[in-house]
């Protein structure tokens, strides 16, 4: 019943906010405005790791426009309604929006980041990142306690026409069969996973990008203003204030301190933790310019 109403909120809030954006870019096409969004940004990681939050906090700039995950944009997936269409023909479909910002959340494209990111003008990718015990409990309490086991068998299978499984490396593919089985701990499976997503950040060469920036959800929601001000400041727009901020709050943080993973699997997300964290503070973070 709770989920149900859960449900039922998002809905309203989704449509409260779609019509408040149509009855906006309508102004705007009254107003003479032309086509063409000044700056598109794309969120891309690991499920579970503060991309929605990223995106509420976004849709509430009334200049924003917000493509989720299951929206227009992803409607040619007759399967799960996820995957983006032709990357072309999305740029084409942006290019005709009035508003000023748009926004991206595909994470079944984020082994494609770079293509997607040349493919769209104007376009500025983050990669939201979350410590991985807090995304495993997450995860598993969302999705179903199989779901880790679905996504892993995925990628050690090396199965075809499947987002978890495309681009990834050798490296990646060998550590996933190695450790799968279907009768693994669901929390290895679901921590494994996190680490492969992630791993494609390293994988892709992003930190060497101009046009990408990390962001990590325990800033995001500990210091949410200092972060969403980066984040405007890289999509080179100004900051609408901190009426979009009212979602916040850092309630989820360290929920997954108790999850039970193998040794050896903390040791590896460890290791892939401290990769990001470096990549962070060395100048990949939204919240500071190159």
């Amino acid at each position: 019943m709770g989920g149900m109403l859960e449900r039922t909120r998002m809905v309203a809030r989704r449509l409260r906010t779609d019509v408040a954006h149509a009855e906006h870019e309508l102004r705007r096409w009254l107003a003479g405005d032309l086509p063409g969004p000044d700056s598109v940004l794309v969120v891309l990681g690991c499920q579970r790791s503060g991309t929605t939050l990223m995106t509420e906090i976004l849709d509430e700039d009334p200049d924003a426009k917000v493509y989720p995950e299951h929206s227009s944009l992803s409607a040619s997936d007759r399967r799960s309604h996820l995957r983006l269409g032709n990357y072309e023909t999305v740029a084409r479909r942006i290019a005709r929006s009035r508003h000023p910002l748009v926004v991206l959340k595909p994470l079944v494209e984020s082994q494609h980041a770079g293509t997607l990111l040349d493919a769209l003008p104007a376009a500025r990718g983050l990669w939201m990142f979350r410590h991985y015990a807090d995304v495993t409990r997450s995860n598993l309490a969302r999705f179903g306690r199989d779901n880790g086991i679905r996504n892993l068998r995925s990628i050690a299978q090396r199965r075809e026409n499947d987002w978890r499984s495309e681009a990834v490396s050798e490296e990646v593919a060998h550590v996933a069969s190695r450790f799968f089985s279907e009768t693994m701990s669901p929390y290895d499976a679901a921590a494994i996973f996190w680490w492969a997503r992630n791993a494609l950040y390293f994988d892709q060469g992003l930190g060497d990008r101009n046009d990408l920036r990390t962001c990590r959800y325990e800033e995001l929601v500990a210091t949410p203003e200092a972060v969403m001000r980066g984040v405007y400041r890289f999509a080179n727009r100004d900051y609408p204030g901190n009426r979009i901020l009212a979602r916040v709050s850092d309630s989820s943080v360290g929920r997954g301190r108790n999850v039970d993973l193998s040794h050896e699997v903390r040791k590896l997300c460890e290791e892939m933790l401290a990769r990001l964290e470096q990549a962070h503070r060395e100048g990949a973070s939204c919240a500071y310019s190159r």
